[in-house]
């Protein structure tokens, strides 16, 4: 299995020529390799990456590898952009977080469940809205990023189970947005940015 350092070389190397790796997961798996002997210690671990990559139009796809293996995720339009921003497995299913561009060329916050899309609302309707950040405790999904509002203003907020929850900043007539989000117990901890005015 490869080490922890070799894995970060791989996925700097794999920015540097077009494909864009945005979270890495390891998931210790409980059953044996296909077709190899069964017994304690003989698993080895999953890896997930998350990201795009570039097709022969230009246009980058969302999706993960999976030891290695690309998964593309389906796009909204697949004229258009989409990206996974985030990773997170949980049990037996996979969440890819981020955005997709729908044919009217809107930036849609959501993400896949096991292939599966979601969007999340935007603050106004058409608008712009992104995924940074994806966390699963229990049942309730929560997922970090920003919205615009009908300013143009960039909002930072997460969505819980799609529903959106905006975080208050010292100005809010300044850009904001969510990169990275945590759930301890009934407290939810999000890191992430505020430009200043001025």
């Amino acid at each position: 299995m490869a080490s922890k350092s070799s894995i970060t070389v791989l996925l700097g190397m794999l920015a540097m020529i077009g494909i864009g790796v945005a979270g890495c997961s390891v998931v210790n798996e409980t059953q044996p390799p296909l077709g190899g002997p069964s017994g304690p210690g003989l698993s080895e671990p999953t890896v997930y990456a998350g990201g795009y990559c570039y097709n022969d139009k230009s246009v980058r796809i969302a999706g993960l590898w999976i030891n290695g293996v690309w998964n593309g995720l389906a796009s909204l339009d697949d004229t258009r952009d989409s990206t996974v921003n985030s990773l997170v497995v949980s049990g037996n299913d996979v969440y890819a977080a981020g955005f997709g561009t729908d044919s009217l060329g809107v930036q849609v916050a959501g993400y896949w469940k096991n292939g599966t899309w979601t969007g999340l609302p935007p603050l106004v309707a058409g608008g712009t809205a992104c995924v940074q950040a994806l966390v699963v405790s229990g049942s309730d999904v929560y997922a970090g990023g920003y919205s615009y509002d009908s300013s143009g203003v960039e909002k930072a907020g997460y969505w819980k189970n799609g529903s959106w929850n905006a975080l208050t900043v010292p100005d809010s007539t300044q850009n904001s947005a969510v990169n990275s989000i945590s759930v301890a117990g009934a407290s939810v901890v999000a890191g992430g940015f505020t430009t200043s005015g001025g």
